[in-house]
């Protein structure tokens, strides 16, 4: 399969595994709704998530280059070596973290969710001991991903994720209303053993072998490590402030944290379709102008960056707000979640939503500094974006519930986004505001246009067409249709530049690959 080939199907692939995703999340709110006992879910599977998306990842970045490198070099023995000593580390090292928060799960989920007690602490604790070990599945899983994408196999690595959203679908459906919570942890926990295992017949394809002796005192295990330590840090702020978020929410109503949790679930979608898509387009140049020291160039792919960002996600952000309800609704609203749990979850994620062109700005400066090899600033601001959370959310939190955590993130964001703006002008000869505010003004016009279009469109239809799952659908479509006519109407009147920019840059990107 040439590259083209593969990377249409690799995009398939995440795009599947985001659906099935958000398919799960309205089966287990279909079968349990938002409760006490899917908030003790929500903990007990996010504490080994949360960890494994921090270290996992920060493994994989690590070490990715270094195994590319051999792989290049035909030394595949050394990288072979390198990948088995550190998958014993991660076992050895993950399977005593396991063992401890098994044993220590009460304090840990005391530790988690504060507020928690009587039945619901009884639960939480129950399916953390039974969904932890999936920590060791996952990680190893992840540095899996990145061997085998260093290898340029991705096909498996993409499946990886939709196959444990079909295995905790299938648990939920066949065996949910005869196993309850219990039966979601432990289908929970086979998902990722499915995950690592799918990713082990990847192994054979590469040539893979396994070499038992663990090299301690290699001097690149050691590096591999050592590097392993800021890079979670910079990985670990958005974990942290979501597990800060349950915290606060376990002192709320019951269904609290999984409205939060659905809430930001589904927020997050365009940031890793399209964001996600634009920073690994960017990446790359960034680095190249940053090793030429050609700070222009760097300045001005960096501003057009900020442009296309601007140009997709404020009407997006726009879009799913004045959607919230029927879009929230027609996700999850059935069986046990009601229409009270969709307005919290909605409320809630109009609030996220808000924030979301803060949080893709912030995905793209970040990078410019680790193509500046600061990883140093991104780390201390993150810190300083999650004690302005916390502060923000002890203001909001009697006034708004659940709902001002949200604004609280929201708030955060946007100063974290401005303060890295500012450094990054100080640290780039040749970046300035001007080169992409006309952008944001005239993107600000064609989205104040657009809401006041489907604003009354969106209230007219819900009253006309009600509330069930197929009407707001319907809603959801013909106003999604009429927005973005209209946003694409104004934006070629304004003659919005990144337009041009955006579709030139994905066709380079195609011609260098064919």
């Amino acid at each position: 399969m040439n590259i083209l080939g593969a990377a249409f199907l690799v995009t398939i692939l995440n795009f599947v595994s985001r659906i099935l995703g958000f398919v799960r999340d309205a089966v287990i709110a279909n079968r349990f709704g938002a409760t006490g006992v899917t908030d003790a879910y929500m903990i007990a599977y996010n504490l080994p998530y949360a960890l494994e998306a921090v270290l996992g990842m920060a493994l994989a970045s690590v070490v990715i280059p270094i195994v590319m490198g051999y792989v290049l070099q035909n030394n595949k023995r050394r990288a072979w070596e390198l990948v088995t000593t550190m998958l014993q580390i991660v076992f050895v090292s993950l399977t005593a973290v396991t063992l401890l928060s098994v044993i220590f799960a009460p304090q840990l989920v005391h530790l988690m969710a504060p507020s928690f007690s009587g039945e619901t602490l009884a639960l939480t604790v129950k399916l953390t001991r039974i969904i932890f070990p999936s920590l060791i599945f996952m990680s190893i899983g992840m540095l899996l991903t990145g061997v085998l994408n260093a290898n340029k196999h991705f096909i498996l690595p993409a499946f990886a994720p939709a196959l444990t959203n079909i295995i905790i679908i299938g648990a939920v459906i066949c065996f949910g209303a005869s196993f309850k919570m219990n039966g979601l942890a432990f289908a929970t926990l086979i998902g990722y053993v499915g995950f690592l295992a799918v990713q082990l017949f990847g192994l054979k394809n590469i040539g893979f072998k396994f070499y038992s002796k663990i090299r301690w005192n290699d001097p690149e295990i050691i590096g591999i490590i050592v590097a392993v330590f800021p890079m979670s840090l910079t990985i670990a702020v958005n974990q942290i402030l979501l597990m800060i978020n349950r915290m606060f929410a376990s002192g709320l109503a019951e269904g609290s944290i999984t409205s939060l949790d659905y809430a930001n679930r589904v927020m997050q979608l365009p940031m890793g379709i399209f964001v996600a898509s634009i920073v690994t387009i960017l990446f790359p140049s960034f680095a190249e102008f940053v090793k030429k020291q050609d700070w222009l160039k760097f300045a001005d792919i960096l501003s057009q960056g900020l442009g296309v960002v601007t140009l997709l996600i404020l009407p997006i952000s726009a879009g799913f707000m004045i959607l919230s309800v029927p879009l929230i609704g027609a996700l999850y609203e059935r069986g046990a979640f009601s229409s009270l749990q969709t307005l919290a979850t909605a409320s809630a994620f109009m609030y996220f939503s808000l924030g979301l062109w803060a949080i893709a700005v912030n995905m793209i400066i970040t990078r410019a500094f680790y193509a500046m090899q600061n990883l140093k600033t991104p780390v201390i601001l993150g810190f300083v974006y999650i004690i302005i959370s916390v502060c923000l959310s002890f203001i909001l939190i009697p006034l708004m519930g659940s709902s001002g955590l949200a604004l609280a993130n929201t708030i955060a964001a946007y100063i974290n986004m401005l303060q890295l703006f500012i450094i990054l002008l100080q640290k780039v000869p040749g970046l300035s505001v001007r080169k992409f505010l006309p952008t944001v003004f005239k993107v600000l016009l064609a989205v104040t246009i657009m809401s006041a279009a489907i604003i009354p469109l969106t209230f007219y239809l819900e009253k006309l067409l009600g509330s069930a799952t197929l009407q707001r659908l319907i809603t959801i479509v013909i106003v999604g249709i009429v927005g973005l006519l209209v946003y694409g109407i104004i934006i070629y009147l304004l003659k919005v530049e990144e337009i041009k920019w955006f579709l030139n840059i994905f066709k380079q990107r195609k011609s260098k690959n064919v």
